[in-house]
């Protein structure tokens, strides 16, 4: 589901970063791809840190900025840590060290009894987001259908015309009046740390911009069907999952009555947005899967309801 980690082009190498450790004084330190399918940019240093690689120094220096100011809203995210002398670009890449977030990935599908908790915790981060706009100046003003529609002209792979014009109609006539914010814009449960059943810290804040809240609870329920959508998922742990994830959401912040309507449609949008984006980069494995959760959501979530 992570589209920027799954890029294919790698950026830094071990090289580049055992090199950049000296500045640390962790030049001694293990060195190791992290999510080497998934992440080419995330590298374990040791057992404490990770090194973030980055061409681009203003995104780097938003992530440090964001991450400072999320942990003041009691929002645990990874702590960068300046060298001494305060250099972040070695061999032309920018590279940011950060203590490692305590806590594990967990699978949900294991633990359902976490998913209410991962619920409120997400609208905790999301009213977090709305106390730091004002510090924080998000410069990425993203609107959905409008990147929908232009990954749509790109072309579809196995998208029935019928999912396609239903996603449409829906988002063109209902998306304008969903309530928007800061988001993460990249849930899923390999950005969401836990220990010893809380949340202990949120991973991986690349793509964060200002769109349509909603956003965010629709791809994190993507990312949790995407798990198990091959192993016969059946419609009642659907369901309960969905309840869940809401009910902790509205504990914290009421979702609207719009946002609850598009949801299932949104879900849909989003897997449709993968399909092309995947075939538009030659990656047909990716184009493929994201259909085919595309057609179950359409068929189990948006016809049925």
């Amino acid at each position: 589901m992570n589209i920027a980690n799954s890029s294919k082009i790698r950026v830094g190498n071990e090289s580049i970063v055992s090199n950049a450790l000296k500045q640390w004084n962790l030049s001694e330190e293990k060195v190791t791809l992290l999510y080497e399918s998934i992440n080419s940019t995330t590298w374990k240093i040791g057992e404490k840190y990770i090194m973030k690689c980055n061409s681009n120094k203003e995104q780097l220096l938003k992530n440090i900025h964001l991450s400072n100011h999320l942990l003041s809203e009691n929002i645990t995210t990874p702590v960068y840590i300046v060298n001494a002398s305060r250099q972040l670009m070695f061999s032309n890449i920018f590279c940011g060290l950060m203590e490692r977030v305590p806590g594990s990935h967990i699978d949900f599908h294991a633990h359902p009894e976490l998913i209410r908790k991962l619920g409120s915790e997400l609208a905790r981060l999301h009213i977090a987001f709305i106390n730091i706009e004002s510090k924080y100046n998000v410069h990425a003003d993203n609107d959905f259908l409008t990147e929908l529609e232009n990954c749509i002209k790109l072309g579809l792979a196995n998208v029935s015309d019928e999912i396609l014009k239903h996603v449409e109609s829906e988002l063109l006539f209902k998306h304008l009046n969903l309530p928007r914010q800061m988001i993460h814009k990249d849930v899923h449960p390999q950005n969401i740390m836990f220990h010893e059943g809380e949340t202990s810290g949120w991973l991986d804040f690349d793509l964060v911009c200002k769109d349509i809240r909603i956003f965010d609870i629709a791809h994190l329920l993507d990312s949790l069907i995407l798990e198990r959508h091959n192993n016969h998922l059946t419609i009642g742990a659907w369901h309960k999952m969905w309840t869940d994830l809401l009910t902790g959401y509205n504990e914290i912040s009421s979702l609207t009555c719009e946002e609850i309507e598009i949801l299932p449609v949104l879900m849909v949008a989003i897997e449709v947005w993968y399909a092309a984006y995947w075939q538009n980069n030659n990656y047909s494995e990716g184009s493929k899967k994201a259909s085919l959760l595309a057609k179950w959501l359409y068929d189990n979530c948006v016809k049925r309801k």
